[in-house]
């Protein structure tokens, strides 16, 4: 599978799924362990653009990513700078 077939094939599936090269991976359920650090990660990145007056967004996880073509990744947190992606992307 493809990186942008994959984006229509895990609309509406149930629970977290990546694509690792080619091969569709379900992700195992969040863990409070794992989830409060994340947030602190997110926090930081966003205070850290809001302090330099960067003309970037943080955000959190649930936004995948397309890694190449074969792979989409859902990172713990995330920076993007320049255009803003439309709101259903």
């Amino acid at each position: 599978m493809i990186a942008e077939e994959f984006v229509l094939w895990a609309e509406g599936k149930e629970g977290r799924w990546e694509l690792h090269d080619g091969v569709p991976v379900m992700m195992s359920p969040e863990r409070v362990l794992h989830g409060e650090p994340k947030g602190e990660a997110y926090a930081a990145l966003r205070e850290a653009i809001r302090r330099a007056g960067l003309p970037c967004r943080a955000y959190p996880d649930g936004v995948t990513v397309k890694i190449d073509a074969r792979t989409n990744d859902e990172p713990d947190a995330l920076v993007s700078c320049g255009a803003r992606p439309p709101p259903d992307a």
